[in-house]
């Protein structure tokens, strides 16, 4: 599954937690009811089409998303930039190398 080069960073002074920015993220960017944990550090947050997952960085407090096809990135990186305009007081996008860590 290719990986987007953006990723939701959330705010040092934000006071949502990764599971509340989850959750805002799958209703606000996939109409998606609830955000499910699949393993690891790895969620479904597109109502259960399984074409978008999340990977959580708790550490960087990081939300990256990857798309099941390649063709779906560009948009999908679109709404994130959208979805951190509306929440710019909880969120910001970053640049994320290929293991997932901010440039």
């Amino acid at each position: 599954m290719p990986y987007c080069a953006k990723a939701i960073k959330l705010n040092d002074e934000c006071d949502w937690s990764i599971d509340d920015a989850l959750a805002a993220m799958g209703k606000d960017l996939f109409n998606a009811e609830a955000v499910h944990h699949l393993h690891n550090n790895s969620y479904n947050i597109d109502a259960g089409l399984n074409d978008v997952r999340s990977l959580v960085n708790t550490e960087e407090q990081l939300i990256r998303l990857f798309c099941r096809y390649e063709k779906d990135i560009s948009k999908v990186e679109a709404k994130l930039a959208g979805f951190a305009i509306r929440h710019r007081d909880k969120c910001r996008i970053v640049a994320v190398d290929q293991k997932g860590m901010p440039k």
